[in-house]
Parts: C-alpha cells; structure tokens; sequence
C-alpha cells in the first residue's frame, strides 16, 4: 500500500511496464494488488496498493492536466475530504498563506518540457528515495523497488555502514550506496539526463497574526489537533495508533476514537509493554497510563505488543527490532491500512518550553522566571532552588550550556564511537554531534522549536518506519507534523509552553477534560519498549 514509483529509462522504453511489474514484486513478492501505470516516451509512472489496502481506502490514482501527468502519496479519502493539491508544481503567489503547500508529496511528468519532478512535503511526513545512472532515474516512496532494477546495486555505502546507527545527520544517504533520500522541504527535478535538487521550503516565522487571548489560544490548539488527525483518518477501513501512555500519542488516539465513535468505527491501539510482567508495576513500565487512558476509550481495540518474539531482520540486513515486528504482525492480523503515530509533538504541540526563562532573564524579567520556578518547585524554598539549579540554568540556559538532543548518558558513549570512526565518516559525525549541540541553543523557545523542527532527526525516524511498514501493507501518518498544528505552537505566547510552573502546558490545556488525570498530570516519559524493565520485582 502506498507505492508511488517513476521511472526515466529511454534506452528501455518498450520494456518498462514489465521493469515496474519487477520493481513491485520486490516490495511486495506474491502480494495481490492494484496497479495503475502510465508509460510515455521512456517515462512511466506507477502507483501501488495492497489488494486489502484498495478494497479499504480505495484504489490508486494517476492524475493528467493538459501536458501534466502526477500522482500523489496519500490520495485516499479522508475524513476531511480528499488531500490533493496540485498547485505544489504551480509558481508560488505571494498571497498564498504561509504553510499552504506543507503536505504536497508527490511526482509529476511535465511531457512539454519534459521534466520529472518529485516533491517531498515540508517535515518530511512521506519518505521518497531515489537513484540515478547516466540518462536513468527512479524513484519511488520505499528503497525495494529502487534495489529491484539491475543498474542500482545492492551494496552498502561505506560511511553510513561505518556510522553504524549512531543518531546523526547523514543528509540524504541511505544505508545503500545509489540509493539516496530527498530530504524534507526539497525537490528534485530531472531533466536531460541532469538531477537537480532545490529545498522549496523553509520554516520561518510565522505570522503572529491578531492578538489573542490564553483561551482562544487553547481553543485554535484543540482545534487543530482535531482537524489534523480528521484529515489522517481514511474515510472506510481499518485505523491503528501508535499508543505509548505519554501526552502526544494518548492525544492522537483519544482525538481519533472521538471522531471514529460517532460513525460507529473502532480504532486499534498498538502498545510496547515489557516482557516481564510485575506486580505492582513500577517506573519504567508504561503499561498504567496505557490502561488509564483505554478506560476512557470504549471503541479501542488495545494490541500490548512485547519483545518475546526476537529480532527479525528486513531486506538489505537491516535489523527490525522485536518491538516494531510485533505491531508489523498485530497491524497485518488486524488488517491495518494507516497508523497515525505521536511522533513530532515533543518539537511542536507539546514542546517543554526551552528557552523561554532564559529570554525572560535576557529581558531583565526576572520575577516572572522566579514565580514559575516558586511554582514549579511545589510552592517550597528547596523546590524553588532546586527549579532554579536543574530546570533554569542547566536547561532553560541553553545559550551558555549548550544542551544536545541526546540525554547526557549517551553523549559520552556518542563521542566515544565517533573516536572509532575513521576519515569521512569521521567528520561527518563530528559535523553533526557539534550541531546537535547547538539546536537549543537559543534564549527563546520558538527558536529552539524551529531549530529542532528543522533537524533532520525527525525525517530519519519517518523514513525508518516507512522502510519496515509499507512493505506489511500499512504506512504511518502523523497528525502532529500536520501544518495547522505546526502553525499554532509557533504562534502561541511562548508562556503558554511553560504555564503555571508546568512543561508541555499547551497541549495539557488543548486535551483538558480528555486527558485521564494520570497523563494529564504526569512528568517524564519512560522507554516505551523496553527490552527488560529498568525496575525490579517486589520480594
């Protein structure tokens, strides 16, 4: 499901129908589907679903205006109406609201001048790889096909198979070495044989628009959040979600089962939960806010996914993690077409504020930082100096110690694999821990915001998931990634981020009285698949 491929081979012309009928088999080998293929002049154009998929959400489209042949990723119906937007190839106006084309993600054949285009939506939601040999190009929305043609070699590229893994920015390298990734923002234009790649976007600041007070705020929050997960949610089939128990993804399922009730439609949850059971169940096990949360759900279909079954392993010799393989079998038993998932929120909706006391201190504002810190610390001396030590100057001070992206317990064992690492590699890792380093950075929490919400950490998850779930016959969506959502979190008074001595305070006030009290009022967030439980048995 999902599958969106182009190909230019002119030197192929006559045999480029049975080359997709390969490409297709690679991604899914015996699978019964629905195709739908143009071929034209060396240039043909394919998109793909799973039998199961089509039967649920609908056939694949191609779509033709005059000399103009596209197809889209995510063409389905949904509750929201259909997501089409061709105006993503059309000349931008300068009336155009901000955000207007975020989720255009897609390829287009212009016959008149001859240019195959692919354009990869803002964040990155739709993952599109591709490869080029000479006067050939394909691309395509999963690296199978790409591997499935005899001119893309199926070997490893070297420094990202020295890399090993680390969390860096490889830009646009996959684990394969003619095959690369467009990164998010981009697009890519083909013409003559000559790749061109321009980023077409870029987050700036938004407009901050009439001045508001706190509540309508909250209430453009809540409303957003409802309208991005309506415009996921396929308007027939099958949905699942993505559930850890923490505030962005008990968000994205309970919205979702809100909107499916009244239609009369279930909504199957998928949660990772330690494989050794205790009881009582102590920190480091989720397994308490995913119940409290499911009791307030009653069309939920819950999936407690565990790692009993061991690693299994996806084409190319990746590793697919016990976790991820147990809601892959869940997903396909269930007959799952789309996963909406929480990832994205903790850079955006939910964003924990950092920065923000540090530019309040930068203003001479220093009462209101010592309130928040009065307030945060429980209304007590010790609670305010600790508030003060731990959340002002080692976290909210970025600009003088400069906090990473990754926990201070793994930038140690970071640095020292880099040591290990040799030549370009080397650099490459070096480059992107020091900028790592840098994203919050700034005395403001809107500009911490963006500097995270432009990294490409967030693209490298995506196109993981895409890599070990279209392949099963489902594909992720993220309603938190959705521009509208986007939007309002980098408009609201960053107050609001950190209000009343809470972090994440404008999504626990957009989900007040949806939240069960435990999630609403819960700090910190555990490993939501733990391989062994970081607590032990009560004797």
């Amino acid at each position: 499901m999902d599958a969106l491929i182009a190909v230019v081979a002119p030197e192929a012309a006559g045999a480029l129908r049975s080359m997709l009928g390969v490409m297709l088999d690679r991604l899914w080998p015996g699978e019964a589907r629905q195709d739908v293929v143009r071929v034209e002049d060396g240039v043909a154009i394919a998109a793909s679903r799973a039998l199961a998929a089509a039967k649920s959400i609908g056939p694949p489209r191609l779509h033709e205006e005059g000399e103009r042949l596209w197809a889209m990723r995510w063409d389905w119906t949904t509750l929201a109406g259909l997501p089409l937007d061709p105006s993503c190839w059309q000349p931008e106006s300068r009336d155009e609201p901000a955000g207007a084309r975020w989720s255009c993600n897609g390829v287009q054949w212009n016959a008149a001048s001859r240019t195959l285009e692919a354009v990869r939506d803002a964040l990155g939601e739709g993952s599109i790889w591709y490869s080029s040999d000479g006067p050939r190009l394909a691309l395509a929305s999963h690296p199978a096909p790409l591997l499935a043609l005899d001119w893309v070699l199926d070997d490893p590229d070297p420094i990202e198979a020295q890399l090993g893994g680390l969390p860096i920015d490889i830009g646009g390298r996959s684990r394969w070495r003619m095959v690369r990734r467009l990164p998010a923002g981009h697009r890519l234009s083909y013409r003559e044989g000559r790749i061109t790649i321009a980023q077409w976007w870029q987050l700036g600041t938004p407009h901050p628009g009439k001045p508001r007070g706190d509540t309508e705020w909250i209430e453009s929050a809540r409303a957003a959040l409802e309208h991005a997960v309506a415009r996921r949610i396929p308007l027939a089939g099958v949905l699942g979600v993505q559930f850890s128990g923490g505030l962005d993804s008990t968000a994205v399922a309970i919205l979702a089962a809100r909107t499916l009730a009244p239609l009369d439609r279930r909504v199957h949850t998928f949660s990772h939960v330690p494989a050794v059971q205790w009881t009582p169940p102590g920190p480091g096990d989720e397994t308490p806010y995913v119940e409290a949360a499911l009791r307030i759900i009653p069309n939920a279909i819950p999936h407690y996914c565990t790692d009993r079954e061991g690693d299994g392993t996806l084409f190319g010799g990746r590793v697919l993690p016990a976790h991820d393989r147990a809601v892959r079998t869940a997903a396909l038993e269930a007959g799952v077409g789309v996963i909406l998932s929480g990832w994205g929120g903790d850079e955006g909706i939910s964003y924990n504020g950092d920065g923000y006391l540090a530019g309040e201190l930068l203003r001479l504002r220093l009462l209101p930082a010592l309130r928040w810190c009065w307030r945060f610390g429980g209304g007590t001396l010790r609670g305010m100096a600790s508030a003060l030590v731990n959340k002002l100057v080692y976290q909210q001070l970025g600009f003088l110690r400069p906090t990473a992206v990754h926990p201070d317990r793994s930038r140690r064992s970071h640095l020292e694999r880099i040591r290990d690492l040799t030549g370009e590699a080397r650099a490459m890792a070096l480059r992107s821990y020091r900028r790592s380093l840098r994203l919050r950075a700034a005395p403001s929490a809107h500009e911490n915001q963006r500097r995270l919400l432009s990294s490409p950490h967030i693209t490298n998850r995506i196109d993981a998931d895409a890599e070990w779930s279209i392949p099963a016959g489902f594909c992720f969506r993220y309603p938190l990634l959705d521009p509208e959502v986007i939007q309002v979190a980098l408009q609201v008074p960053e107050r609001l981020l950190v209000l009343n001595g809470r972090t994440r305070t404008l999504l626990r006030e957009a989900m007040r009285g949806l939240y069960p009290d435990l999630i609403q009022n819960r700090h910190g967030k555990f490993v939501s698949h733990p391989r062994v439980p970081s607590f032990r048995p009560v004797e």
